[in-house]
Parts: C-alpha cells; sequence; structure tokens
C-alpha cells in the first residue's frame, strides 16, 4: 500500500496457507485488483506463489465457499486473463483449478462472462 499509495489493499478476500479468510477491501468499496475491470468485480486472492507450489486443499475449499456465499458473482478469471501481459498470478498450478471450481460453482470461466454493471462507463453509449 505504502509503495502504490493505496488507502487500503486492492483485494476484498484474502485466503492464507490455512485457509483463513480475512476481510481486505470491504465489498461495498470498488476493489483495485485488476486494472480496467474492477467495476462490478470481487478481488479474492490466495497466498503462496502458485508457479511454484500447488494451492492448498484448505485455500481451495475456503475460495470455494466464499464464492457460494457470494451469491451474485456469475463469472471466474484469474488476473492474467485481464491482464495477460502484465500479471504472472495465479499462477500455473492455481490456473489449472479455476475451470473445474468455476463448473461445480456454475460460473462462467474466463473474461467473456465478465458483464460490467448496466451504469459503468464501459457500458455507457
Amino acid at each position: 500500500m505504502s509503495v502504490k499509495g493505496y488507502a487500503d489493499m486492492g483485494c476484498h478476500y484474502v485466503i492464507d496457507s490455512l485457509g483463513r479468510l480475512y476481510e481486505g477491501r470491504v465489498l461495498h468499496a470498488r476493489g483495485a485488483h485488476t486494472g480496467g475491470h474492477n467495476t462490478g468485480t470481487v478481488g479474492i486472492v490466495l497466498l503462496g506463489n502458485f508457479n511454484v507450489i500447488q494451492p492448498f486443499a484448505v485455500q481451495l475449499g475456503m475460495l470455494r465457499r466464499l464464492i457460494a456465499y457470494l451469491k451474485h458473482i456469475t463469472c471466474m478469471a484469474g488476473h492474467r486473463d485481464f491482464q495477460p501481459d502484465e500479471a504472472e498470478c495465479p499462477g500455473r498450478y492455481l490456473e489449472q483449478q479455476l475451470p473445474v471450481l468455476a463448473t461445480t460453482l456454475d460460473l462462467k470461466f474466463r473474461t467473456g462472462g465478465y458483464l460490467p454493471p448496466v451504469w459503468s462507463k464501459s457500458n455507457l453509449p
């Protein structure tokens, strides 16, 4: 936050390696987690370098429960799906898990399911 000058963290939720859930930015505030795609999205980060290690089962379980709880979510995508030239996350091992998780939760996968809110600038004529 101090390096980039943010008022608080950019993501709404954080899941650590023990599956503990933390609230980051309050849900009703627009996130700062994916440049150009923060409006109408929820930022969730799992702690770990998932280019090197597999995500822990407890992390995936908490992610599944959190998304099920947030009933208004319709699409799941990784940061790299929105900004392929700028991001490595979610990392190759977590990225492999996301299509199955999206199917399990009846969500569209990748950015094709992202619909900005009707009131957002990107939807105005």
